[in-house]
């Protein structure tokens, strides 16, 4: 009876020292199932964060007034609504001019309200269009700079990202 189990001891250490590996397979293959997928997922919500770091927050902005297309005065009166707009994130109009990559900053707006602002078009007779932009700071502070000084050209425009909402109109003669 010594001998028989020591021998199964022995047995036992043995197929503990080197396991079936059909059966060390069957017993990683669970693991595996939710690791992969929860790594591919980690790294194409980081991926996408470089790319848009706003991805992930639903902004929320609309130009209700004037109708996309139709023909204005050089004031134009705007009536429009942010929402989800987080601190740190500010809200500018602009009049963009994407054939040659400038806008023109018009008025800060107040985040997560509805506006009604006027503002004025002084440019050629011609297609623009009136954008809604979420900035950070970095962007905003240029902006006012850029208002404060009465600077005649125009600034770049800034990634589409960060573009909210948009309209196109025309200037009438």
């Amino acid at each position: 009876m010594k001998n028989n189990l020591k021998d199964k001891f022995k047995q036992a250490l043995k197929e503990n020292a080197n396991p079936d590996p059909v059966e060390l397979e069957k017993q990683s293959l669970p693991r595996s199932i939710f690791i992969i997928p929860s790594i591919a997922f980690i790294v194409i919500l980081f991926a996408t964060y470089l790319i848009n770091p706003y991805a992930g927050i639903d902004f929320q902005g609309k130009i209700e007034s004037p109708k996309a297309g139709s023909e204005t005065e050089k004031e134009v009166k705007v009536i429009g609504e942010t929402k989800n707009i987080e601190p740190g994130q500010y809200i500018w109009l602009a009049v963009d001019k994407p054939g040659i990559g400038l806008c023109w900053p018009k008025t800060h707006i107040a985040s997560n309200t509805k506006f009604s602002t006027t503002i004025l078009e002084e440019g050629p007779k011609e297609t623009f269009f009136i954008s809604l932009y979420v900035l950070n700071e970095n962007f905003h502070n240029q902006w006012k700079d850029w208002q404060n000084r009465k600077i005649f050209g125009g600034v770049h425009l800034p990634p589409e990202s960060k573009r909210i909402d948009s309209i196109e109109l025309i200037l009438k003669d």
